[in-house]
Order: structure tokens, then C-alpha cells, then sequence
């Protein structure tokens, strides 16, 4: 094969894109991985350093797109969690509505006893509230089985 290089001042880069446009040269879209790599070396084009940038390059589109997906799945993981809070909140208030139309009930029975319960509403977090329904709920069976008995 010729040594001689047609192009010295080129770059590997460039002295590879020269081979490979050259009217002169054989057909290299025809040629088997092997035949080209001897074409290659007998026209003096290294191909390590074209090698590891595009490896390089191609290792960062990689990590740009995990961290795309990263984010569009932290993005879907907040959305879910608001969604999930509000139904909590709207729940929340839910049972807010409950317990202050049981503790308006219980203020025509027995008004003491629906003040404490108002005051203990009003401190109530969270939390409290499901145990304060559950009160309620509980003086409210036995209020009517009382009345059932007399």
C-alpha cells in the first residue's frame, strides 16, 4: 500500500475524512472491519484519540439523560405527593365538618359537655382529630342508647 501521506499537515481527524472523501481510494463502505483498519494504518490515521472523545462525548449524553429522567422522575414525585397531600387536606377537612356538626349536636343535649369538646377541638392537630371523632362518635351511641333504654 502507499506510505506516502497526501495530506501532512492534516490532523488525524481530518487526514481520516480526506481518506475517505479521496476519488483514489478503494470503495471503504465495501471494505470488512479488519480490511479497514489496515487501510487506516497504512495511511498513518491513529484513531485512539477520535476513539475515546467520541466515548467521552457519548459517556456525557448518557449521564445528561439519567439526569433528565432523574428529574422528570423527582418532577412526577412531587406532583404525586401534593396530589396525595391534598386529598389528605381535603380529608382533614372533611372530618373537620364532621366533628364540629357532632359537637353542634351535642351542644342541643349537653351544653358543658359540647364546650370542652369545642375547646379540645379548636387545640386538636391532626392527629387528635380521629381520636376526637371517635369520642364523639362513642358519647353519641351511648347518648342514643340511653334514650332507647328510658
Amino acid at each position: 500500500m502507499n506510505t506516502h501521506d497526501p495530506h501532512p499537515q492534516l490532523k488525524a481527524i481530518e487526514r481520516l475524512a480526506a481518506l475517505l472523501h479521496d476519488d483514489g481510494s478503494p470503495e471503504v463502505e465495501q471494505m470488512s472491519e479488519e480490511q479497514l483498519a489496515v487501510y487506516l494504518k497504512a495511511n498513518r490515521v491513529e484513531m485512539a484519540q477520535p476513539r475515546a472523545r467520541f466515548g467521552s462525548l457519548l459517556n456525557k449524553m448518557r449521564s445528561r439523560e439519567r439526569l433528565e429522567k432523574a428529574s422528570q422522575m423527582r418532577t412526577q414525585a412531587v406532583a404525586k405527593a401534593k396530589s396525595i397531600l391534598s386529598r389528605g387536606e381535603e380529608t382533614l377537612e372533611a372530618t373537620r365538618e364532621r366533628i364540629q356538626a357532632m359537637i353542634g349536636k351535642l351542644q342541643e343535649r349537653d351544653p358543658g359537655r359540647a364546650l370542652v369538646y369545642a375547646r379540645e377541638f379548636q387545640k386538636a392537630t391532626p392527629e387528635d382529630l380521629k381520636l376526637l371523632e371517635e369520642d364523639l362518635l362513642l358519647l353519641d351511641h351511648e347518648d342514643d342508647n340511653s334514650t332507647k333504654a328510658d
